[in-house]
């Protein structure tokens, strides 16, 4: 007796943050966790190429892939199929997320940049919920750290003026048809500026993603 094949459930789509979102969102945040989102924001990196997971065997971003002098940051896809090598994009590093970083590497014994997070999806609802962020919106879209790309790649396209070659690129993705699912672009928005604030000193990121400015003093 062959048994009917399971169908795969529909995946439930990420959306993006608003701009007053991400505002609450680093408010929000937990400086332990502050300087993960804000790459994963300014690089569009996905969440297990920079951070261990269990159900991964992807390496996430080690020390040695950061340039600091340069501002730049190799990522290697979490994406690529078994047997292929991996591939590899270099993206730029805002100046004022290099202190940061450099922190987080005199921190963190060992080759990686960031140690896995033993409750990374409940710290992360823990600071939707601070933040006032609802987990999904009317339209079933969810909220997750994977949103990070989704706002970056939406941001990215007005930037560029969607031009799906080059995004497809940046994003490290295979087929165009999934660079299109990651642009937002329905209703008009104005992203920038985003201020995140590390203990206490503001952060300015660039990119053409985010615009944050040092405060005087600081």
């Amino acid at each position: 007796m062959t048994r009917p094949s399971r169908k795969r459930g529909r995946v439930t789509p990420n959306r993006e943050f608003t701009r007053e979102e991400l505002h609450r969102f680093f408010d929000a945040c937990p400086v332990r966790c502050k300087t993960l989102y804000a790459l994963m924001l300014a690089t569009g990196a996905r969440l297990a190429e920079l951070v261990p997971s269990q159900s991964s065997s992807h390496v996430p971003l080690l020390k040695s892939e950061l340039n600091l002098e340069e501002r730049t940051v190799t990522i290697r896809c979490a994406k690529a199929r078994q047997g292929t090598e991996s591939k590899v994009r270099v993206l730029p590093v805002p100046e004022e997320l290099v202190q940061p970083l450099r922190d987080q590497i005199n921190q963190t014994e060992g080759p990686l940049v960031f140690q896995q997070f033993s409750n990374g999806r409940r710290d992360f609802e823990g600071i939707l919920k601070r933040a006032g962020i609802a987990k999904k919106d009317a339209l079933g879209r969810k909220v997750t750290a994977h949103s990070f790309r989704h706002t970056y790649a939406t941001m990215m396209a007005e930037a560029i003026g969607h031009n799906p070659f080059v995004l497809k690129e940046i994003l490290g993705h295979r087929q165009l048809s999934t660079t299109d699912r990651y642009c937002h672009l329905a209703a008009p928005r104005a992203m920038l500026p985003v201020q995140i604030s590390f203990e206490g000193t503001g952060v300015s990121q660039g990119c053409k993603v985010v615009d944050v400015a040092v405060p005087e003093g600081a």
